[in-house]
C-alpha cells in the first residue's frame, strides 16, 4: 500500500477524500422526517437576521438555527458553503452540520446545529491552500 501524500493542512489525501465522501453522503441523504425532527421540538428564538427562522431544539434534542427560503438554490448554496469550509479546512468539526429539507408549505428549510461554544476560525485561504 503507498504512504499517504500529505495535504498541505497537514491532513493525508485520505483524510480529505473521507471527509468529502462523508460530505457527499450527508448532502444527498435526505431523511424522510427530518422537517419533523428538526422543528416539531420547541423554537427558543425567533429570527436573528433577514430571513424568516429561528434557532430550534429539536425532539431529537438537537439545537439548530433554521432558515426558511422560498428559493431552493439559495438553501442549497448555504449548505454547499458549509461543506466546502469544512473541506478546506480538512475536519468535519470545522463548520457545523447543515442540512437541508423540503417543508410541507413548499418552503425549503436550511438547518445548522448550534453551536453554544463556538471557536473563530483564524486562518486565511494562504494558510489553508
Amino acid at each position: 500500500m503507498a504512504k499517504a501524500q500529505k495535504a498541505e493542512a497537514g491532513h493525508t489525501t485520505e483524510d480529505v477524500e473521507s471527509i468529502y465522501q462523508s460530505y457527499l453522503a450527508e448532502k444527498n441523504a435526505q431523511p424522510l422526517d427530518l422537517e419533523e425532527r428538526v422543528l416539531g421540538g420547541k423554537k427558543l428564538s425567533g429570527p436573528q437576521g433577514s430571513n424568516d427562522g429561528g434557532l430550534y431544539e429539536g425532539t431529537d434534542g438537537v439545537k439548530r438555527y433554521v432558515k426558511f427560503y422560498e428559493n431552493a438554490e439559495q438553501a442549497h448554496a448555504e449548505h454547499d458553503a458549509a461543506g466546502v469550509y469544512r473541506l478546506a479546512l480538512g475536519s468535519k468539526d470545522a463548520a457545523p452540520e447543515t442540512h437541508v429539507f423540503d417543508m410541507e408549505d413548499g418552503r425549503v428549510g436550511f438547518a445548522s446545529d448550534y453551536l453554544d461554544e463556538a471557536k473563530y476560525v483564524t486562518k486565511t485561504m494562504d494558510e489553508i491552500t
